[in-house]
Protein backbone atom coordinates (compact mmCIF):
# COMPACT_ATOMS: atom_id res chain seq x y z
CA UNK A 1 0.00 0.00 0.00
CA UNK A 2 1.29 3.37 -0.42
CA UNK A 3 1.06 6.24 1.68
CA UNK A 4 1.92 9.77 -0.08
CA UNK A 5 3.92 12.33 1.55
CA UNK A 6 1.02 14.39 2.97
CA UNK A 7 -0.48 10.78 4.58
CA UNK A 8 3.30 10.15 5.86
CA UNK A 9 3.73 13.49 7.94
CA UNK A 10 0.30 13.05 9.59
CA UNK A 11 1.06 9.83 10.78
CA UNK A 12 4.40 11.31 12.16
CA UNK A 13 2.63 14.11 14.21
CA UNK A 14 1.11 11.44 15.52
CA UNK A 15 3.64 9.61 16.83
CA UNK A 16 5.42 12.79 17.88
CA UNK A 17 1.73 13.98 20.25
CA UNK A 18 1.56 10.09 21.28
CA UNK A 19 5.83 10.07 22.75
CA UNK A 20 6.17 13.55 23.38
CA UNK A 21 2.65 14.35 24.50
CA UNK A 22 2.09 16.24 27.92
CA UNK A 23 2.53 13.32 30.72
CA UNK A 24 -0.79 12.35 33.01
CA UNK A 25 0.66 11.48 36.43
CA UNK A 26 -2.82 9.64 37.18
CA UNK A 27 -1.74 9.46 41.16
CA UNK A 28 -1.57 13.00 41.23
CA UNK A 29 -4.41 15.34 42.80
CA UNK A 30 -4.58 18.97 42.79
CA UNK A 31 -6.18 20.64 46.13
CA UNK A 32 -6.60 23.92 47.76
CA UNK A 33 -5.28 24.03 51.23
CA UNK A 34 -7.41 26.20 53.66
CA UNK A 35 -5.72 26.49 57.09
CA UNK A 36 -7.53 28.93 59.49
CA UNK A 37 -7.47 28.95 62.96
CA UNK A 38 -4.32 27.16 63.73
CA UNK A 39 -3.05 27.93 66.94
CA UNK A 40 -1.43 26.85 70.31
CA UNK A 41 -3.21 28.03 73.55
CA UNK A 42 -5.17 30.64 71.82
CA UNK A 43 -2.28 31.99 69.87
CA UNK A 44 -1.97 32.36 66.21
CA UNK A 45 0.79 30.39 64.91
CA UNK A 46 3.82 31.17 61.87
CA UNK A 47 4.96 27.60 60.47
CA UNK A 48 7.58 27.51 56.88
CA UNK A 49 7.81 24.81 54.51
CA UNK A 50 10.31 22.80 56.70
CA UNK A 51 8.15 22.76 59.95
CA UNK A 52 5.00 20.99 57.58
CA UNK A 53 5.38 17.44 56.84
CA UNK A 54 3.16 15.52 54.52
CA UNK A 55 3.09 12.03 54.92
CA UNK A 56 0.49 9.56 53.08
CA UNK A 57 0.01 6.46 54.18
CA UNK A 58 -1.24 3.49 51.82
CA UNK A 59 -1.51 0.11 52.70
CA UNK A 60 -0.32 -0.14 56.03
CA UNK A 61 3.20 1.46 54.67
CA UNK A 62 3.80 5.17 55.10
CA UNK A 63 6.11 7.71 52.62
CA UNK A 64 6.47 11.52 52.85
CA UNK A 65 5.02 13.52 50.53
CA UNK A 66 6.12 16.59 48.44
CA UNK A 67 4.11 19.27 47.31
CA UNK A 68 4.48 20.15 43.55
CA UNK A 69 3.45 23.16 41.84
CA UNK A 70 -0.43 22.15 39.42
CA UNK A 71 0.71 22.53 36.13
CA UNK A 72 4.71 22.56 36.23
CA UNK A 73 4.98 19.68 38.94
CA UNK A 74 8.14 22.01 40.52
CA UNK A 75 8.53 21.69 44.28
CA UNK A 76 6.53 23.85 46.34
CA UNK A 77 9.44 25.70 48.74
CA UNK A 78 7.49 28.22 50.17
CA UNK A 79 4.38 26.70 51.31
CA UNK A 80 3.80 28.68 55.12
CA UNK A 81 1.48 29.37 57.50
CA UNK A 82 1.26 32.65 58.82
CA UNK A 83 -0.94 34.18 61.75
CA UNK A 84 -2.82 31.03 61.26
CA UNK A 85 -3.86 30.52 58.13
CA UNK A 86 -2.21 28.97 54.64
CA UNK A 87 -0.51 31.56 52.72
CA UNK A 88 -0.36 32.24 48.65
CA UNK A 89 1.57 34.92 47.75
CA UNK A 90 1.19 37.14 50.96
CA UNK A 91 -2.65 36.42 50.89
CA UNK A 92 -4.46 34.17 53.30
CA UNK A 93 -6.67 33.00 50.85
CA UNK A 94 -5.40 29.32 50.99
CA UNK A 95 -3.29 27.49 48.65
CA UNK A 96 -3.38 25.16 45.59
CA UNK A 97 -0.88 22.11 45.35
CA UNK A 98 -0.53 18.50 43.78
CA UNK A 99 -0.15 15.93 45.75
CA UNK A 100 0.57 12.04 44.88
CA UNK A 101 -2.22 10.04 46.20
CA UNK A 102 -4.74 7.75 44.90
CA UNK A 103 -8.41 6.60 45.80
CA UNK A 104 -8.02 4.37 49.78
CA UNK A 105 -5.04 6.77 50.80
CA UNK A 106 -4.95 8.33 54.37
CA UNK A 107 -3.20 11.78 53.98
CA UNK A 108 -1.61 13.64 57.41
CA UNK A 109 0.05 17.09 57.60
CA UNK A 110 1.84 17.29 60.84
CA UNK A 111 2.99 21.06 61.42
CA UNK A 112 5.14 21.79 64.23
CA UNK A 113 6.21 25.10 66.37
CA UNK A 114 8.55 26.60 66.44
CA UNK A 115 10.55 23.27 64.99
CA UNK A 116 10.43 20.51 63.90
CA UNK A 117 11.67 17.72 67.03
CA UNK A 118 11.82 16.67 70.38
CA UNK A 119 10.48 19.41 72.73
CA UNK A 120 8.32 21.35 70.09
CA UNK A 121 4.89 21.22 69.71
CA UNK A 122 2.68 20.02 66.67
CA UNK A 123 -0.65 19.20 65.68
CA UNK A 124 -1.94 16.82 62.94
CA UNK A 125 -4.59 17.30 60.06
CA UNK A 126 -6.28 14.43 58.43
CA UNK A 127 -7.51 13.54 54.97
CA UNK A 128 -8.91 10.36 53.22
CA UNK A 129 -8.89 10.13 49.48
CA UNK A 130 -12.61 8.68 48.86
CA UNK A 131 -13.86 8.08 45.33
CA UNK A 132 -16.04 11.01 45.76
CA UNK A 133 -13.72 13.26 46.83
CA UNK A 134 -10.79 12.00 44.84
CA UNK A 135 -13.05 12.90 42.35
CA UNK A 136 -13.90 16.41 43.12
CA UNK A 137 -12.34 18.53 40.84
CA UNK A 138 -12.77 21.60 43.28
CA UNK A 139 -11.61 19.43 46.89
CA UNK A 140 -10.78 21.75 49.62
CA UNK A 141 -8.12 20.38 52.43
CA UNK A 142 -9.81 22.29 55.22
CA UNK A 143 -7.48 23.02 58.47
CA UNK A 144 -10.09 25.21 60.17
CA UNK A 145 -9.42 24.88 64.27
CA UNK A 146 -6.70 22.45 63.90
CA UNK A 147 -4.78 22.76 67.57
CA UNK A 148 -0.98 22.72 67.44
CA UNK A 149 -1.02 21.97 71.23
CA UNK A 150 0.59 17.95 71.25
CA UNK A 151 4.42 18.19 73.17
CA UNK A 152 7.10 15.97 71.63
CA UNK A 153 7.77 14.95 75.28
CA UNK A 154 7.61 12.19 77.64
CA UNK A 155 3.78 12.09 79.60
CA UNK A 156 2.60 13.48 82.00
CA UNK A 157 3.05 11.27 85.40
CA UNK A 158 0.11 8.43 85.10
CA UNK A 159 -1.97 7.32 88.02
CA UNK A 160 -3.94 4.00 88.68
CA UNK A 161 -7.34 5.19 88.62
CA UNK A 162 -9.58 2.44 89.87
CA UNK A 163 -9.67 -1.58 90.74
CA UNK A 164 -12.66 -3.59 88.98
CA UNK A 165 -13.52 -6.87 90.30
CA UNK A 166 -15.41 -9.25 87.90
CA UNK A 167 -16.72 -13.34 88.80
CA UNK A 168 -17.87 -15.18 85.62
CA UNK A 169 -19.70 -18.31 87.05
CA UNK A 170 -21.08 -21.03 84.53
CA UNK A 171 -24.44 -23.13 84.76
CA UNK A 172 -22.13 -26.28 83.77
CA UNK A 173 -19.55 -27.89 85.50
CA UNK A 174 -16.67 -25.72 84.55
CA UNK A 175 -15.24 -23.38 87.47
CA UNK A 176 -15.46 -19.81 88.25
CA UNK A 177 -13.05 -17.64 86.87
CA UNK A 178 -12.28 -13.95 88.64
CA UNK A 179 -10.33 -11.48 87.40
CA UNK A 180 -9.04 -8.27 88.78
CA UNK A 181 -8.71 -5.32 86.19
CA UNK A 182 -6.41 -2.34 87.10
CA UNK A 183 -7.09 1.06 85.38
CA UNK A 184 -4.78 3.55 84.76
CA UNK A 185 -5.49 7.05 83.90
CA UNK A 186 -2.92 9.32 82.05
CA UNK A 187 -1.40 12.40 83.57
CA UNK A 188 -2.55 16.40 83.38
CA UNK A 189 -0.36 19.26 83.09
CA UNK A 190 -0.07 22.86 81.41
CA UNK A 191 2.77 22.04 78.95
CA UNK A 192 1.02 21.23 76.46
CA UNK A 193 -0.72 17.08 75.60
CA UNK A 194 1.09 13.98 75.65
CA UNK A 195 0.96 11.21 73.30
CA UNK A 196 0.59 7.42 75.05
CA UNK A 197 1.66 5.17 72.78
CA UNK A 198 3.38 2.60 75.65
CA UNK A 199 2.42 1.00 78.87
CA UNK A 200 4.46 -0.84 81.28
CA UNK A 201 3.65 -2.08 84.67
CA UNK A 202 4.78 -3.56 88.34
CA UNK A 203 2.75 -5.94 90.88
CA UNK A 204 3.47 -7.44 93.36
CA UNK A 205 2.94 -8.37 97.11
CA UNK A 206 4.17 -6.21 99.90
CA UNK A 207 5.11 -7.64 102.84
CA UNK A 208 4.30 -4.76 105.09
CA UNK A 209 1.53 -2.52 102.91
CA UNK A 210 1.58 -0.06 104.36
CA UNK A 211 5.42 0.15 103.27
CA UNK A 212 5.08 -0.82 99.72
CA UNK A 213 7.81 0.55 98.48
CA UNK A 214 10.35 -1.76 100.29
CA UNK A 215 9.70 -4.80 97.93
CA UNK A 216 9.46 -3.05 94.98
CA UNK A 217 10.42 -5.58 91.69
CA UNK A 218 12.97 -4.35 89.26
CA UNK A 219 10.90 -6.65 86.55
CA UNK A 220 7.99 -5.37 84.75
CA UNK A 221 5.44 -6.46 82.00
CA UNK A 222 5.88 -4.35 79.30
CA UNK A 223 4.26 -4.82 75.62
CA UNK A 224 1.00 -3.91 76.52
CA UNK A 225 -1.33 -2.51 73.95
CA UNK A 226 -4.03 -1.35 76.69
CA UNK A 227 -3.88 1.11 79.86
CA UNK A 228 -5.23 -1.91 82.05
CA UNK A 229 -3.88 -4.38 83.56
CA UNK A 230 -6.12 -7.93 83.64
CA UNK A 231 -4.93 -10.32 86.73
CA UNK A 232 -7.13 -13.70 87.05
CA UNK A 233 -7.16 -15.80 90.14
CA UNK A 234 -4.18 -18.02 89.39
CA UNK A 235 -2.21 -14.77 89.51
CA UNK A 236 -3.71 -12.95 92.63
CA UNK A 237 -5.16 -14.48 95.62
CA UNK A 238 -8.44 -13.79 97.45
CA UNK A 239 -7.66 -11.29 100.64
CA UNK A 240 -4.21 -10.55 99.92
CA UNK A 241 -2.95 -6.94 99.29
CA UNK A 242 -1.14 -6.38 96.48
CA UNK A 243 0.77 -3.08 95.35
CA UNK A 244 1.09 -1.55 91.61
CA UNK A 245 2.33 0.65 89.28
CA UNK A 246 2.01 2.14 86.09
CA UNK A 247 4.57 3.52 83.33
CA UNK A 248 3.07 5.52 80.13
CA UNK A 249 5.63 6.31 77.42
CA UNK A 250 5.65 7.87 74.18
CA UNK A 251 8.00 7.48 70.49
CA UNK A 252 9.86 10.35 72.74
CA UNK A 253 10.26 8.38 76.09
CA UNK A 254 9.06 4.84 75.48
CA UNK A 255 7.86 2.64 78.36
CA UNK A 256 9.51 1.48 80.42
CA UNK A 257 13.09 2.34 79.92
CA UNK A 258 11.59 6.10 79.43
CA UNK A 259 8.58 7.47 80.68
CA UNK A 260 7.00 8.36 84.36
CA UNK A 261 6.26 5.58 86.39
CA UNK A 262 2.47 6.28 88.90
CA UNK A 263 2.48 6.26 92.54
CA UNK A 264 1.98 3.26 94.41
CA UNK A 265 -1.31 2.18 94.89
CA UNK A 266 -2.17 -0.73 97.49
CA UNK A 267 -5.51 -3.39 96.61
CA UNK A 268 -6.73 -5.78 98.34
CA UNK A 269 -8.10 -8.52 96.51
CA UNK A 270 -11.95 -9.53 97.72
CA UNK A 271 -12.78 -12.44 94.88
CA UNK A 272 -10.79 -15.36 93.94
CA UNK A 273 -11.70 -18.68 92.13
CA UNK A 274 -14.30 -20.14 93.29
CA UNK A 275 -15.46 -17.36 95.15
CA UNK A 276 -17.96 -15.21 95.70
CA UNK A 277 -16.57 -11.29 96.14
CA UNK A 278 -16.98 -9.44 99.16
CA UNK A 279 -15.86 -6.09 99.83
CA UNK A 280 -12.98 -4.09 100.36
CA UNK A 281 -11.44 -0.89 101.77
CA UNK A 282 -10.05 1.10 98.84
CA UNK A 283 -8.54 4.84 98.51
CA UNK A 284 -8.75 6.33 95.29
CA UNK A 285 -6.84 10.35 94.74
CA UNK A 286 -8.62 12.36 91.76
CA UNK A 287 -6.41 15.39 90.06
CA UNK A 288 -8.81 17.39 89.15
CA UNK A 289 -7.07 19.69 86.13
CA UNK A 290 -7.73 23.49 85.40
CA UNK A 291 -6.05 24.81 82.22
CA UNK A 292 -5.96 28.11 81.69
CA UNK A 293 -8.67 28.77 78.79
CA UNK A 294 -10.00 25.11 78.55
CA UNK A 295 -13.07 23.87 79.47
CA UNK A 296 -11.86 22.26 83.19
CA UNK A 297 -13.99 19.37 83.02
CA UNK A 298 -12.69 15.97 84.87
CA UNK A 299 -14.05 12.72 84.28
CA UNK A 300 -13.72 10.67 87.11
CA UNK A 301 -14.57 6.73 87.69
CA UNK A 302 -16.75 6.17 91.05
CA UNK A 303 -15.75 2.44 92.27
CA UNK A 304 -17.26 2.86 96.34
CA UNK A 305 -20.53 1.65 97.65
CA UNK A 306 -20.12 3.82 100.56
CA UNK A 307 -17.47 6.46 101.20
CA UNK A 308 -15.90 7.57 104.77
CA UNK A 309 -13.48 9.35 104.32
CA UNK A 310 -13.38 12.77 104.42
CA UNK A 311 -16.82 12.08 105.29
CA UNK A 312 -19.54 10.25 104.49
CA UNK A 313 -20.56 11.29 101.20
CA UNK A 314 -23.73 9.48 99.07
CA UNK A 315 -24.78 11.98 96.78
CA UNK A 316 -24.15 14.81 94.59
CA UNK A 317 -24.67 17.76 96.81
CA UNK A 318 -22.13 16.00 99.06
CA UNK A 319 -19.37 15.05 96.26
CA UNK A 320 -19.33 18.68 95.66
CA UNK A 321 -18.76 19.97 98.73
CA UNK A 322 -15.97 17.50 99.41
CA UNK A 323 -14.39 18.44 96.30
CA UNK A 324 -14.58 22.76 97.03
CA UNK A 325 -13.33 21.78 100.77
CA UNK A 326 -10.14 19.99 99.12
CA UNK A 327 -9.75 23.00 97.30
CA UNK A 328 -10.52 25.24 100.00
CA UNK A 329 -12.83 27.42 98.00
CA UNK A 330 -15.83 27.17 95.82
CA UNK A 331 -14.13 25.90 92.91
CA UNK A 332 -17.08 23.20 91.33
CA UNK A 333 -18.69 25.20 88.52
CA UNK A 334 -20.90 21.68 86.96
CA UNK A 335 -21.21 18.41 87.90
CA UNK A 336 -22.88 15.36 85.53
CA UNK A 337 -23.49 12.51 84.39
CA UNK A 338 -24.32 10.67 81.06
CA UNK A 339 -28.22 9.43 81.46
CA UNK A 340 -27.85 5.66 79.85
CA UNK A 341 -32.22 5.13 80.01
CA UNK A 342 -32.93 8.40 78.11
CA UNK A 343 -29.52 8.84 76.44
CA UNK A 344 -28.46 12.13 77.08
CA UNK A 345 -26.64 14.04 79.48
CA UNK A 346 -27.83 15.37 83.31
CA UNK A 347 -26.59 17.15 85.62
CA UNK A 348 -26.05 21.03 87.49
CA UNK A 349 -24.78 24.06 86.39
CA UNK A 350 -23.43 24.87 90.37
CA UNK A 351 -23.53 28.34 91.89
CA UNK A 352 -23.22 30.20 94.79
CA UNK A 353 -24.96 32.16 97.32
CA UNK A 354 -21.51 34.28 98.74
CA UNK A 355 -17.79 32.97 98.95
CA UNK A 356 -18.13 31.13 101.73
CA UNK A 357 -17.50 27.30 101.53
CA UNK A 358 -19.47 25.75 99.89
CA UNK A 359 -22.64 27.99 100.06
CA UNK A 360 -24.54 26.81 97.11
CA UNK A 361 -27.54 28.11 95.69
CA UNK A 362 -30.54 26.00 96.27
CA UNK A 363 -32.05 27.19 92.92
CA UNK A 364 -29.37 25.05 90.43
CA UNK A 365 -29.78 25.10 86.61
CA UNK A 366 -30.02 21.34 86.00
CA UNK A 367 -30.14 19.69 82.47
CA UNK A 368 -32.33 16.02 81.87
CA UNK A 369 -33.12 14.17 84.70
CA UNK A 370 -31.08 15.71 87.05
CA UNK A 371 -33.67 16.19 90.14
CA UNK A 372 -33.77 19.85 91.34
CA UNK A 373 -31.92 19.56 94.68
CA UNK A 374 -28.42 17.45 94.07
CA UNK A 375 -28.70 16.03 97.87
CA UNK A 376 -31.18 13.70 96.51
CA UNK A 377 -28.93 12.57 93.32
CA UNK A 378 -27.89 9.47 94.58
CA UNK A 379 -24.56 8.12 93.97
CA UNK A 380 -23.79 4.98 92.24
CA UNK A 381 -21.47 2.72 91.84
CA UNK A 382 -18.72 2.04 89.14
CA UNK A 383 -20.49 5.20 87.36
CA UNK A 384 -19.01 7.53 85.34
CA UNK A 385 -19.53 11.59 86.20
CA UNK A 386 -17.95 14.52 84.90
CA UNK A 387 -16.94 17.43 87.56
CA UNK A 388 -15.88 20.86 85.71
CA UNK A 389 -13.64 23.24 88.06
CA UNK A 390 -12.30 26.96 88.25
CA UNK A 391 -9.11 25.24 89.99
CA UNK A 392 -6.89 22.33 90.35
CA UNK A 393 -8.11 20.31 93.33
CA UNK A 394 -7.23 17.04 94.35
CA UNK A 395 -9.37 14.95 96.51
CA UNK A 396 -9.04 11.83 98.20
CA UNK A 397 -11.76 9.59 99.00
CA UNK A 398 -11.44 6.49 101.23
CA UNK A 399 -14.84 4.18 101.12
CA UNK A 400 -16.18 0.31 100.70
CA UNK A 401 -16.07 -1.43 97.13
CA UNK A 402 -18.21 -4.04 97.17
CA UNK A 403 -19.92 -6.86 94.23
Amino acid sequence: MRINIKSRWRVGVLIFLVIFGPTVFAADKTMFVLGTGIQRAGSNLTAPNANIIFTRLRGGASASLALLTPGTRAPITDFTISAGAVNTLGSPAGRNILIDCQVGDNLFARIWTPGVGSGNYYGDATLAMTQPNFDDSALTWNWTSLAVDYKAAAPYQPDISHFCETTTTYTDSRPSVSNLIVYSAPGRGTDGLREINSYAWKFWQPADPDHPAADEPTAVRSGAVSPSLILDSSTVVSGRTYAFRVNHGNQWSPAPTGGTWSTIRTYQVAGGAGSVPGSSSTTTTYNLQYITDKSGINQIAFPFTNISSPAAIANARELINAVNSAAGENVVTAFGWWDVANQRPAGYIVTYNSSTLNDISTSLITAGSAPANPATYALGQDRAYQISVLKTANLTLTGTRGR
